[in-house]
């Protein structure tokens, strides 16, 4: 037996991959879009705004379908007063079908100290537009990752990410209406199926639903028509009123009322975003829903309605819950009529700075000797904020708590090891011969040896 404990510290595989989605309204490398072709060529003045706001602030990669379509493009920038060759823009030709890059492109996750990009299937919304051609805008993940050189992980769930919230700590949200829809053809039974895929490919411990369609909406309803993070703890979802064209009460109010209810109940500080106008625009009347902003370093993109009132007093609203960024109003009533605005055409790439930094393990227990059966509680005292941990108490037993309690049933010297990890990493401590349980009797030995050897140290300082 011995007085004395040794440490090791070092980094180890832990086992099942930790995932974490980075919040939009983190630190972004780059916004991705699929330059609108012929059949959505209307939307390209609101394209060519959009690009010349985002390359003030950071790296704008666009996806051309054909030459013709990138000349086009620089055309409509130049015309826009921007500069199709600005050092933040970066033309890529890559094949693509419709210029709603949020909902094929890639999804981002931290995982094992990296960002990977995990490709869903796509299919073109559950054909809700008809027969509408998507193999190649199924194929752009894999596209971007390989321009990337970043690893990329196929997804067999059709699912579009512009169904898909996150507060880039523990939760998702999103609409059972879509993943669910049978139109998607992915065969949940209910929703308790979902979130099993779900909490492993994303990593969250919670899933907040939404559930059930939006008018106007043939995607089914995603969610960023109806419920967004503003930072870890606060989340707005839209509210009809009666200036609006939902009506309060109605089917459409009822979603976002209940999925209000639902982020209450799940913890967060819930914000309304009141629709103050009903917009005729194409043929369509419709609320003038400012949901589907965008974000990034230092700005955010509203989509405009052509109303002064409530364009101005949206954005001045988005001012206040995002302090710090310049917020834009671009009007984009053509593409809002098919399908959505500013957001949906939008994808962004988290910078490198996101996926943080792994933790370091430690840990203490609060008594390290007794008689058999000796139970105590260990205490994790890991930085760097792991979010699994893995015991080892030496004696064959373990446990995932992360401060558990354990009872020692056979008298032995134990050698104790803590593993921690997050997407960032994980890293192990090993505390040698930490735990001491003496054969009966030896205990009183133990202790008087011990204070023999203090004593006997005591008496060397005094001298």
């Amino acid at each position: 037996m011995s007085c004395l404990v040794g440490l090791v510290s070092g980094s180890t595989a832990f086992g099942q991959s930790i995932r974490r989605v980075p919040a939009e309204f983190e630190p972004q490398q780059a916004i991705w879009l699929q330059w609108p072709g012929p059949f959505e060529k209307t939307y390209e003045p609101a394209y060519a705004e959009i690009s010349n706001v985002i390359v003030q602030y950071q790296e704008l990669h666009i996806l051309h379908d054909t030459n013709a379509i990138r000349n086009q493009a620089r055309a409509a920038i130049s015309s826009a007063g921007g500069d199709p060759d600005h050092p933040n823009i970066s033309w890529h030709p890559v094949p693509n079908e419709n210029a709603w890059m949020r909902d094929n492109g890639p999804v981002y996750v931290v995982q094992d100290g990296a960002l990977r990009i995990q490709d869903w299937e796509f299919d073109a919304w559950g054909g809700a537009f008809g027969n509408f051609p998507f193999a190649d805008d199924d194929a752009v993940p894999v596209a971007v990752g390989n321009l990337l050189g970043m690893p990329v992980d196929p997804v067999n769930i059709v699912h579009e990410r512009g169904n898909l919230e996150f507060n880039g700590v523990d939760t998702v949200v999103l609409n059972w209406n879509v993943i669910g829809n049978p139109n998607r053809g992915n065969g949940y039974a209910n929703k308790a199926e979902a979130e099993v895929d779900l909490k492993n490919w994303f990593g969250v411990s919670q899933v907040v639903w939404a559930d059930g369609p939006i008018s106007g909406d043939d995607t089914g309803g995603h969610i960023d028509g109806i419920a967004r993070f503003i930072d870890t703890n606060r989340a707005v979802v839209g509210n009809c009123t009666v200036n609006g064209h939902c009506q309060p009460g109605d089917a459409d109010d009822q979603v976002y009322d209940a999925t209000a209810s639902s982020l209450a109940a799940a913890g967060f500080e819930v914000l309304r975003m009141d629709f103050q106008a009903e917009i005729s625009h194409g043929g369509f009347d419709f609320d003038a829903d400012y949901m589907n902003w965008a974000v990034g370093n230092g700005w955010v993109i509203l989509v405009g309605f052509g109303n002064p009132a409530t364009d101005a007093a949206a954005k001045s609203q988005l001012e206040g819950w995002f302090p710090g960024r310049d917020v834009h109003v671009i009007e984009m009533l053509d593409s809002w009529i098919a399908g959505g605005g500013v957001h949906c055409h939008t994808n962004d790439q988290p910078a490198a700075s996101t996926i943080g930094i792994a933790p370091m393990a430690d840990f203490s227990a609060g008594s390290t000797s007794g008689p058999a059966p000796h139970e105590l509680q260990f205490f994790d005292l890991s930085s760097g904020n792991p979010t699994a941990w893995t015991w080892n108490f030496g004696d064959g037993g373990s446990s995932t708590e992360e401060d558990p309690i354990y009872a020692y049933a056979a008298e032995g010297t134990y050698t104790v090891s803590l593993t921690v990890a997050s997407a960032a990493g994980s890293d192990v401590r090993v505390r040698t011969d930490y735990i001491s349980v003496p054969e009966p009797g030896a205990l009183p030995q133990l202790a008087a040896a011990c204070l023999g050897l203090l004593a006997l140290n005591s008496r060397r300082r005094r001298t």
